[in-house]
C-alpha cells in the first residue's frame, strides 16, 4: 500500500533525510516541508523560508504557510521531527494523524527556558497522535513534562544501516599497521566534552609511543583545542579533520572511538552505535541515554562523564589489549544488529504509520 507521506523537518538533517529517503524507496509519495533549503533526491522540498528580520514573527508565518501546504498536499501521514520547532509547526497544521519525534534538547533544553516554553511544548505534544522518542531515557523525560497528556510514547531509534557500517565490505587491516588510533566524531563543542579528551591523550600519548588522535568535525572549540595540543607537544599526533564525508571509512580504520559528553543531552548517540556495528569498541560517558547503546564491559567502557582520569584509564586498558577490542568489537556488532538495525528500525515507524491511518480509516 502506497501512501502520502509529509515529514515535517530539516532537510539539511541527515536523519531527516534518511526517514525520506527509506519511505520514498519503500513505494510511498514523500514530501518534506523545511525551514531550510535542502535537496533530498527524488523527493518533493518546500522550503518554508521564513523571513530572516524578526525571527520569531517569521516563524509564525511559517506555520500559517505550512497549515495551507498540508491542506493542499493532503498526506495520508504528518510526521515532525524536533518538538520545540517543527511539532509546534505540526500541531498547529490542525492535521491528523500526526507523529512527533523528540530527539534531545527540544524536552530537555527548550521547557526549561521559561513556564511559556514548557506549556508551548507540552501543547504541541498533546497534540500528537503518537510521540516517538529514540531512547527509553528520552522517553521518560518526554513523559515526565505532562504524565498524565503525554501516554502515547514509543520509541524509535534512529539505527544505522548494516550495509554502509560494514567492517567486511570496508576491509581496514588494523593488525598490520603499528599505530594505534582513537576517534571522536561529533562537534567540537563544550557538551561533547573534547577538552576533556584531548587532556587525557596527552597522558595516553606519554604513555604508548605509537598512539594518534583524530577528531571529525568542526565547532567553537577548535581553535582552543589546537592551541591545547601545542601547548601539550602533542600537535603532531593529534589530527583535526573537520566535517568528513566517508564516516564509515575513517571510522572503521579507529581502533577504538571516544564519546566523552558531559551532559544529559546525549540522549542516544548514534556515533557509538555506528563504531559497534563496524566492529570498534567506544569509550563513553555514562550519562543520558548513552548507557542504552553502549553495553558496559562488553562492547565498550562506560565512565564518569567530565573525568579525565577514568577517560585515560579506560583507553589506556582498551589500546594495551588487542584481543579485548577484538571481542568487544565482535559484540558491539552482534549487539547493533539485534537492537539497532536502520531497517527494522525504519519499518517498525511504518507500522506504526500504518495503524494510525487505519484508526482513521485511511486506506
Amino acid at each position: 500500500m502506497h501512501n502520502k507521506v509529509c515529514l515535517l523537518g530539516d532537510a539539511q538533517s541527515p536523519h531527516v533525510i534518511k526517514w525520506a529517503k527509506y519511505f520514498h524507496d519503500s513505494g510511498h509519495d514523500v514530501t518534506v516541508l523545511s525551514l531550510r533549503k535542502g535537496n533530498v533526491l527524488g523527493i518533493s522540498v518546500f522550503d518554508l523560508n521564513p523571513p530572516k528580520i524578526l525571527s520569531k514573527f517569521g516563524y509564525l508565518l511559517s506555520s500559517f504557510k505550512v497549515r495551507r501546504l498540508v491542506r493542499q498536499i493532503r498526506p495520508d501521514i504528518l510526521h515532525a521531527s524536533h518538538a520545540s520547532s517543527y511539532g509546534f509547526l505540526g500541531a498547529f497544521s490542525g492535521f491528523h494523524p500526526l507523529v512527533i519525534s523528540v530527539w534531545g534538547s527540544d524536552v530537555l533544553t527548550f521547557p526549561k527556558k521559561s513556564i511559556f516554553h514548557k506549556l508551548l511544548l507540552t501543547w504541541s505534544l498533546s497534540k500528537a497522535d503518537l510521540i516517538t522518542a529514540t531512547s527509553k531515557f528520552l522517553a521518560r523525560n518526554t513523559r515526565s513534562l505532562s504524565p498524565k497528556v503525554l501516554k502515547k510514547i514509543e520509541v524509535v531509534p534512529f539505527g544505522v544501516d548494516l550495509e554502509v557500517f560494514n567492517p567486511s565490505r570496508l576491509k581496514i587491516r588494523k593488525t598490520e599497521r603499528d599505530t594505534l588510533k582513537i576517534g571522536f566524531f561529533k562537534h567540537l563543542k563544550p557538551k561533547y566534552g573534547p577538552e576533556y579528551l584531548v587532556r587525557a591523550f596527552k597522558k595516553v600519548s606519554d604513555k604508548f609511543g605509537n598512539v594518534e588522535l583524530f577528531l571529525a568535525g568542526n565547532g567553537e572549540l577548535k581553535s582552543k583545542l589546537k592551541d591545547l595540543t601545542e601547548s601539550f607537544g602533542i600537535s603532531p599526533k593529534v589530527h583535526f579533520l573537520g566535517f568528513v564525508n566517508n564516516v564509515p571509512k575513517i571510522m572503521s580504520s579507529m581502533d577504538i572511538t571516544v564519546m566523552p559528553s558531559v551532559d544529559d543531552s546525549e540522549t542516544f548517540g548514534v556515533a557509538a552505535v555506528e563504531s559497534q556495528a563496524l566492529e570498534v569498541p567506544v569509550v563513553a560517558s555514562r550519562i543520558g541515554g548513552v548507557p542504552e547503546v553502549v553495553k558496559d564491559g562488553e562492547t565498550g567502557i562506560l565512565v564518569k562523564a567530565c573525568d579525565e582520569e577514568e577517560l585515560f584509564a579506560a583507553i589506556t586498558r582498551l589500546l594495551s589489549d588487542e584481543d579485548i577490542r577484538l571481542r568487544m568489537g565482535r559484540a558491539g556488532r552482534k549487539f547493533v544488529r539485534e537492537s539497532y538495525n536502520w531497517k527494522e528500525n525504519a519499518s517498525k515507524m511504518g507500522r506504526f504509520y500504518k495503524k494510525l491511518m487505519i484508526s482513521y480509516n485511511i486506506q
